[in-house]
């Protein structure tokens, strides 16, 4: 058996003997291409054409490769897609946004996105902010009136003093101890101990009740709300939902049927 460096050697030599080639391919036991093939690399490296080794011939140039990946790095900011269609202008070649992507990875080129600032949200005026509810402290809690809603409720439920001691608490105070109540949903006899004492909150929240504050708290803010939505404080109309009550199934009167008389005065024995 010939091996692979002798090949040409030995071919070239029995070809100068006078052999064919299928005598030699017999003879060495190949086949007629494998014979050809180094007859002709022997012709080549006599002639002294360089040897190039079989396979498809590169796609891209050196200098084509070179000229791509400095048009990315010129352009960072620019689409791969449109760097292609550059560089098929300048070359005659057209280049797939994969096939291109992995040449640039091989040459060390690393493409960054550019950072695209996001839209900020247009605010929503109908939505709370940090200065409506801010954290709370050792003495506050999310629900507290802030100073800008108790300037609005303030008038509601500030009462008129008249004679007698002055109150012991702050109607503001008393009023986030009702509004902790609502919101926590707890008893009243759970309420911390810096609010009022809960039998001072709960007696102010019966006579609230009483004298309809909370109705005309509900009132005024819903007047407020919708001047905000650009509507007239109060609405002009109002649909009034009616429940159809069912009926008896049978007309007429109810008592039908002949009440029957009891079986001791009819005068039947069973």
């Amino acid at each position: 058996m010939v091996s692979t460096m002798d090949k040409q050697q030995t071919f070239s030599e029995a070809r100068r003997q006078g052999d064919s080639i299928a005598a030699i391919a017999r003879r060495f036991n190949v086949s007629i291409g494998t014979v050809r093939y180094w007859l002709a690399k022997a012709a080549r490296v006599s002639s002294g054409v360089p040897i190039r080794s079989p396979g498809r011939p590169p796609f891209l140039e050196n200098h084509e490769r070179e000229n791509l990946k400095q048009l990315v790095q010129q352009r960072p900011e620019t689409r791969l897609v449109d760097i292609l269609e550059e560089f098929k202008h300048q070359t005659g070649k057209h280049l797939q946004e994969g096939t291109a992507r992995q040449l640039l990875h091989r040459l060390g080129v690393r493409r960054v996105r550019p950072v695209q600032e996001r839209p900020q949200p247009v605010p929503d005026a109908t939505r709370y902010k940090p200065r409506h509810r801010c954290e709370p402290t050792g003495d506050s809690y999310p629900s507290d009136l802030t100073d800008a809603e108790w300037k609005i409720l303030g008038p509601i439920f500030s009462e008129e003093g008249g004679p007698g001691y002055p109150p012991d608490y702050d109607r503001r105070r008393i009023l986030d101890a009702v509004f902790y109540v609502v919101r926590g949903g707890v008893a009243w006899r759970m309420l911390p101990k810096n609010f009022p004492k809960w039998q001072n909150v709960y007696a102010h929240f019966r006579r609230w009740s009483a004298a309809s504050k909370f109705e005309t708290m509900h009132d005024l803010l819903r007047s407020r709300w919708r001047e905000r939505e650009g509507k007239k404080p109060t609405a002009t109309a109002s649909i009034i939902d009616s429940q159809t009550v069912k009926t008896t199934e049978k007309g007429g009167g109810v008592d039908t049927t002949p009440e029957s008389e009891p079986r001791d005065e009819s005068g039947t024995s069973w």
